[in-house]
């Protein structure tokens, strides 16, 4: 649900959204770089000797990536961007965390004269951040129109196209190890199609291949044994006949690699997996965490379930981003700014259990979210869920579900760090 604001071209919003994007990600840097005993308006603002009012803003503009017209309106003006960037320098930190935000100051304050609206206006116009209940928001017409176009022009180049991209993930405080994060859930590419030049379909990765000697295949006596460590095909998910599901291993690498036994013959593959612990441990301790899904196959629709126990679900707070794909290597998150792209659907809350699993993209989703459930052993009205769906999926995009941890800003009672909270999916 774009931001409306009375008299600014659709051009010009769109330029401010980019902005707010790029201060909130600079500011989360800054923050980021200031001993953990600071990151409080009040520590802030001793440590860079700024103004407590600027430090909150700052700290409060950093917590909304996902509402860049709020980060605008919300976050220090042009004047006390720069007093930040002196304070910065002051103190002694090394000059890459604050690096990009003189330029940031200079084009907001560019922006805001070509355009003609002050910060005043941004805050008065749009109040709070927007939230979205309702099932995650069409992409506008024209929007819809042009991934349209891409996911056809993909869809020939590359040889290969699916009907929807399905994604379940449930997670939770490992039993006995409560500062360990447990994940199972299940992926499957529904209605498959290539040509016999097509590029191979990799489904699925393991670095821990289950025998050093053998290649898994679903043309063994077995149908479709384990492909991988910790992942197995969901037959009861799968087309019949079903497609060719083989393991290809390089070194300590297998891959699982899906092949229609006919050319342009139609297959839905479905995988359950279950996530190593380490692979999570990183959003422990009150940060973000993404949980994410990368567009390699052009597809008409996307469905990126997560559900969280209701622990971690009370302490995040939910947000989606639409990047650029691949990402830099190691690029953190406060970088995101320069891989956003535009048109990015709102996740919307599910709510507790399972009962809003189903959706039109794939028939059969709410069975495949109760079987997986049912998989795992796992209560799912011990759970909330968060769903991202879209059509025509952003091709060579990257969906981040991010799952928001951090202490609440409170100008009020921020002398002390909250207790560190964990992070959910």
């Amino acid at each position: 649900m774009p931001r409306v604001i009375p008299g600014i071209s659709e051009a010009d919003r769109v330029r401010l959204q980019l902005l707010g994007r790029r201060l909130s990600g600079e500011l989360a840097s800054l923050i980021a770089a200031v001993p953990k005993e600071n990151r409080t308006a009040r520590g802030l603002a001793a440590f860079l000797n700024v103004d407590r009012g600027t430090a909150q803003r700052a700290l409060t503009a950093s917590r909304l990536s996902a509402d860049p017209m709020g980060a605008l309106a919300r976050g220090p003006g042009v004047a006390a961007i720069r007093q930040l960037v002196r304070g910065a320098q002051s103190s002694g930190l090394t000059s890459e965390p604050s690096s990009g935000l003189p330029v940031a100051a200079d084009q907001i304050e560019e922006a805001l004269r070509q355009i003609g609206v002050s910060q005043a206006r941004l805050l008065r116009t749009l109040g709070g951040p927007v939230y979205e209940s309702e099932p995650s928001s069409p992409v506008p017409g024209e929007e819809q129109e042009r991934r349209r176009r891409l996911f056809e022009a993909a869809a020939d180049s590359l040889g290969r196209v699916m009907d929807t991209r399905a994604i379940v993930l449930m997670v939770r405080p490992r039993p006995g190890r409560e500062s360990t994060l447990q994940v199972f859930g299940g992926h499957g590419v529904i209605g498959y199609r290539a040509r016999p030049d097509a590029m191979p379909l990799v489904i699925g990765r393991s670095i821990d291949p289950p025998s050093a000697d053998q290649d898994h295949s679903s043309i063994s006596p077995t149908p479709a044994p384990a492909l991988l460590s910790g992942e197995r095909v969901l037959l009861e998910f799968c087309t019949e006949p079903l497609a060719l599901v083989t393991s290809r291993r390089h070194s300590r690498e297998v891959h699982a690699v899906v092949e229609p036994r006919t050319p342009g013959e139609s297959a839905d593959v479905v995988l359950a997996s279950n996530a190593p612990d380490d692979d999570h441990n990183a959003m422990l301790g009150g940060g973000v965490q993404e949980m994410r899904f990368n567009v390699r196959v052009p597809a008409r629709g996307a469905v990126f379930d997560v559900y969280l126990e209701r622990t971690l679900a009370m302490r995040c707070v939910p947000t989606l981003d639409l990047l650029l794909w691949p990402r830099e290597s190691g690029s953190p998150r406060a970088n995101n700014w320069y891989d956003a792209l535009p048109g990015g659907p709102l996740p919307r809350v599910l709510g507790p259990g399972i009962r809003h699993a189903a959706t039109d993209l794939y028939a059969r989703h709410a069975q495949l979210t109760e079987a997986l459930f049912e998989l795992s052993g796992w209560d799912p009205e011990a759970f909330v869920g968060y769903r991202c769906q879209t059509l025509y999926p952003h091709w060579a995009g990257c969906y981040a579900m991010n799952f928001d941890s951090r202490p609440a800003l409170d100008s009020e009672t921020d002398e002390q760090d909250p207790p560190t909270r964990t992070a959910g999916a």
